[in-house]
């Protein structure tokens, strides 16, 4: 696109793109475009790529190279949601808070502290209520936040009453869920798995809750 052409939804379109052939059109468009509004736009399209060293290198050349503050923004808001993933880009966040130390930097910052914190609250949110999960347990425990769970049981003795193809046999099926990561388990929860077959589980499983003061029906 030749350009006098080039517009702001073609930019976004090009930071939706994140191939690096996009990614290279980008850099491009930003050493030649002068419009304030479409650069700005180009800069934020550059921090939606996927090429982080690019995108460090790119922040750490343009990010303290005379441009307008409208674009320092954008890298720097850049920094702050990327910083997560490179912990160069947090250096960098943290580089361009000090140089530029002005009142619009520090409300974005506050700003993204506030959401970060919101989002680990509702993370944290525990189940108040009885909840029935139907399905695959690996996809159904996906709606269920991270550690929210006191406990997790299960009895594995039903893996010969209907096929399960995954697994080879009963030692198989015991190994996997003995090895399972449950994130949504709380960092004091347990997990308890019985091993083989007992009349008395539902017993051991009433002494369990008791032992963890947690609230239980004697019967099920």
């Amino acid at each position: 696109m030749q350009k006098g052409n080039i517009s702001i939804e073609y930019v976004k379109q090009l930071g939706k793109n994140k191939s690096e052939d996009a990614f290279n059109e980008l850099l491009n468009l930003f050493g030649t475009i002068k419009e304030i509004d479409i650069k700005r736009e180009i800069v934020s399209s550059i921090g939606r790529q996927n090429n982080i060293d690019k995108i460090v290198e790119f922040i750490a050349k343009e990010g303290f190279n005379n441009n307008p503050m409208e674009l320092i923004y954008q890298m720097y808001r850049t920094c702050l949601y990327k910083g997560k993933l490179d912990k160069r880009l947090q250096d960098l966040g943290e580089k361009i808070r000090y140089t530029y130390n002005n009142e619009n930097i520090e409300k974005m910052k506050a700003y993204y502290d506030y959401r970060q914190k919101k989002i680990a609250r509702k993370r944290n949110k525990f189940i108040n209520r009885p909840l029935l999960l139907i399905g695959d347990s690996e996809e159904t425990l996906k709606q269920i936040p991270e550690n929210s769970i006191q406990l997790v049981f299960t009895s594995p003795q039903y893996y010969n009453a209907k096929e399960y193809s995954n697994y080879s046999s009963y030692n198989d099926i015991v190994d996997t869920l003995s090895k399972q990561n449950c994130e949504q388990l709380k960092e004091n929860g347990i997990k308890y798995l019985v091993l083989k077959g007992n009349d008395n589980i539902l017993d051991n499983f009433i002494v369990i809750l008791k032992n963890l003061d947690i609230p239980h029906h004697q019967t099920i």
